[in-house]
């Protein structure tokens, strides 16, 4: 019977007929492997995720449902912190919060990390405290990747919700102008999805429709900040890459600020006949995404602030 995640990883690496040498190699020590199916260690983001590709199966649901929750009531509070940030709830979040602080599942692992996140996202968005929510962020993040620094991050795996709170510390590092700092840890967390996700023959599909997101969004805050700081050609390189990811991707979402910010960059760069057409792309999308007051809004700034495109 399968009690834990190691019982669970074992039983899946004899039936695919590989000893402990096979699984682990390039990956981890094989006496490693073995203390994660006695279940003495708990295996890293990165471990998971390589294991995922040599046994063709995505072991981040499987590995949640035996160790990161712990409890159902665990789940639906981990649930709930995801939902309170997506409605912008912080009343919510704030009282979840404070509910779960000081529960023992809580302390460590992946539900610590949800603490963390909802934490920090309190901290950015109500308290406004930038390095406080960094702070957080780091304390989220060292629990499911211990070797995590700033500088290096390119050089591992996260989890979704360390993705978030990467992109969280980047927001933080933008809004207190330390303009180039954001713009590499937005850079480290594209080159860090290019190498663990979008260059795998195996991708971890529970993430993907995430990952995804999260790559769009690093490509639009890079070509923003970029436009902000006055580096139009820089912003212009992101920009394009936006909007090919955006549309080999299928991905709508942020098409039409690629197409305004790319429209805003061509006029700064003194090109008004490509800032109208790329401007007329931003409106379609618009309207046709049911966004009539964002458009609205863009057309009235277009006619007071940047009329030459239209002459």
């Amino acid at each position: 019977m399968e009690n834990t995640f190691g019982d669970f990883l074992k039983n899946l690496r004899i039936s695919h007929n590989k000893t402990r040498k096979e699984l682990s190699y390039g990956v981890c020590s094989e006496k490693q492997l073995e203390r994660i199916e006695k279940n003495v260690n708990q295996p890293s983001i990165y471990i998971l995720h390589h294991f995922s590709a040599k046994l063709n199966i995505d072991l981040n649901n499987f590995y949640k449902d035996f160790y990161c929750y712990g409890t159902f009531d665990s789940n639906e509070y981990c649930k709930n912190i995801l939902n309170c940030i997506k409605k912008l709830d912080f009343k919510d979040l704030e009282n979840i919060i404070n509910t779960i602080a000081n529960k023992n599942e809580f302390k460590k692992g992946n539900n610590y990390a949800h603490l963390c996140y909802g934490k920090a996202v309190y901290s950015f968005h109500i308290e406004k405290d930038y390095e406080k929510t960094i702070s957080i962020c780091k304390l989220g993040i060292r629990e499911e990747t211990f070797e995590f620094n700033l500088f290096s991050l390119k050089n591992h795996i996260y989890s979704d919700i360390g993705y978030s709170m990467l992109n969280l510390i980047c927001g933080c590092y933008r809004k207190m102008e330390q303009f180039e700092t954001s713009i590499n840890i937005a850079k480290q967390i594209l080159n860090s999805i290019d190498k663990y996700y979008l260059s795998q023959s195996f991708q971890s599909y529970y993430s993907m429709s995430y990952i995804i997101k999260l790559y769009q969004t690093s490509l639009c805050q890079i070509a923003n900040i970029n436009y902000n700081i006055g580096n139009y050609n820089m912003a212009l390189t992101y920009i394009e890459k936006g909007i090919i990811f955006s549309f080999e991707h299928n991905m709508s979402r942020l098409l039409s600020s690629f197409f305004e910010l790319k429209y805003l960059t061509l006029y700064r760069l003194g090109d008004y006949k490509n800032a109208l057409e790329n401007y007329n792309c931003a409106m379609t999308l618009c309207k046709n995404s049911g966004r009539k007051e964002i458009a609205i809004a863009m057309e009235e700034k277009a006619n007071k602030e940047f009329k030459e495109i239209f002459n």
